[in-house]
């Protein structure tokens, strides 16, 4: 790393229940969201108790863990093996929590953090959080009188499904102490990750407004950050009581509207990087494939980098450097959490790429077109891919403990990315033949159509996966 970079978290901390049940498959498995797991566990067993004594088949009509579109015979779509079993970790969550403490592992990072709690935060707030001295929580605000955010957290199809219920609803965060918090640090990255509607587009449209209307500065002296991130997911999310539900598409669609625009407002040296998991993707634009949607979030948009995430089978990074690009997973020892990858993946993404900028500002290069960001910060093809390769390779060491505990430093990081295995999806190869590619150099780059432009490959991405 060159330099300590300074990273912004604005994001309410989370109560996670996490229960994992092994043995339980879930045929009509819809999306991550929309289904009481334990509801479902308990009718299944109730009906097939009620069918072996030949009683009604028709017992679960009235079940409202279904909707009327879905088959009341959950002997057909769900399965319990004898082996089943159910284990249940109650673990400090939240976006915030997971690319705090990635970063501090990582290394050469200090971590601010913009969050609400009460008076019931988990313990490990205080022994992860609280006591580690590379995670400031100057501007975390406390309560006695509100309860933290919280959910639950079922993983089931061999840990390849998950479905969330709202416990609690912890505060609003203040934009009032968000932009105080900016306006004292001045973080080289902000990312924008709530968890539980508790800020929403007009916060981060509000809160870069301000940041780029600062009176009496000379341009000199203006403060931009180098990176400003989000992940979908708690854009996306809305609730009913407990349940757990996606907003309308024509609603996200006008949120990211206003996402995009106003990162853009930041100018031609603020990177914009949107996460998406493909199913949320998929939500807001419509059934594309992940490379499709990768590209989409760019265009439609605005943002410089788009990632779709996809679990274990990898995801696309799309920007004006790459075109579309598949980016596998790295093998771990083992799998037992998920939780927390996707801002794992999003943390060191971003690190690497503060140091990749900070390595090519000291160099100098022309830049031949003024509107392209990446090619600006004379950043190529292969920069974006080595920053996403980091980032996926950060996730692999999370997912090998439970809870928020399996980071890795960036020596180890690095290490699996130049010698780990490679987890690729055949189906997805094809994105990563040289037609689909793209290279642009420092003083190279010419204004092109925004479809693929007509470039020379990248002879390591060609060859990734020999």
């Amino acid at each position: 790393m060159v330099g300590q970079s300074k990273l912004l978290f604005v994001g309410n901390f989370v109560n996670d229940v996490i229960i994992n049940h092994r043995g339980l498959t879930i045929k009509r498995d819809r999306s991550f969201h929309d289904l009481d797991v334990s509801k479902i566990i308990k009718d299944y067993q109730q009906q097939q108790q009620q069918q072996q004594q030949q009683t009604s088949s028709t017992s679960l009509a009235s079940s409202a863990s279904l909707t009327e579109t879905e088959t009341t015979d959950l002997t057909q779509s769900v399965g319990i093996s004898d082996r089943y079993e159910q284990s249940v970790n109650i673990v400090l969550g939240g976006s915030v929590t997971y690319g705090s403490l990635a970063a501090s592992s990582f290394g050469g990072a200090t971590s601010y953090v913009v969050s609400e709690v009460g008076s019931d935060i988990n313990q490990q707030f205080t022994t992860l959080i609280d006591n580690n001295p590379h995670i400031n929580i100057d501007h975390v605000a406390r309560s006695t009188e509100t309860k933290t955010s919280s959910y639950q957290l079922d993983y089931y199809n061999n840990h390849k499904s998950r479905s969330l219920s709202l416990k609690s609803k912890g505060s609003p965060i203040d934009p009032v102490a968000c932009l105080q918090s900016i306006n004292d640090i001045k973080p080289d990255a902000i990312f924008f990750v709530p968890v539980c509607a508790e800020l929403d587009c007009a916060f981060v449209s509000n809160i870069v407004e301000s940041i780029v209307n600062q009176p009496n500065q000379p341009q000199s002296q203006l403060y931009r950050p180098t990176v400003v991130a989000c992940d979908v997911q708690g854009f996306l999310r809305t609730f009913i009581g407990e349940r757990v539900s996606t907003r309308p598409a024509l609603e996200m669609d006008r949120i990211l509207q206003v996402v995009g625009r106003s990162f853009s407002r930041l100018g031609d040296k603020t990177i914009s990087i949107i996460k998406a998991e493909h199913g949320e993707a998929v939500a807001i634009l419509g059934d594309h494939d992940p490379g499709t949607c990768a590209k989409l979030l760019c265009d439609k948009y605005g943002f410089t980098v788009a990632c779709v995430t996809m679990g274990g089978n990898g995801g696309f990074v799309s920007s004006s450097q790459t075109g579309q690009l598949y980016v596998p997973t790295f093998k771990p020892t083992q799998v037992a959490d998920e939780t927390g990858c996707g801002d794992t993946f999003l943390t060191c993404l971003v690190l690497e790429l503060l140091s990749v900028v900070s390595q090519r500002n000291k160099q100098l290069a022309v830049s031949t077109d003024p509107y392209d960001k990446l090619c600006n910060l004379y950043l190529t093809g292969e920069d974006i891919l080595h920053c996403v390769q980091v980032g996926s390779a950060g996730a692999s060491f999370l997912v090998e403990q439970i809870g928020p505990n399996g980071f890795g430093d960036r020596t180890k990081i690095i290490d699996r990315v130049t010698k780990g295995e490679k987890q690729p999806k055949v189906q997805y190869l094809q994105w990563n033949k040289p037609k689909s590619m793209v290279l642009l150099s420092p003083g190279t780059y010419s204004q092109q159509q925004q479809l693929q432009p007509k470039q020379q490959p990248i002879k390591s991405i060609t060859n990734y996966f020999v």
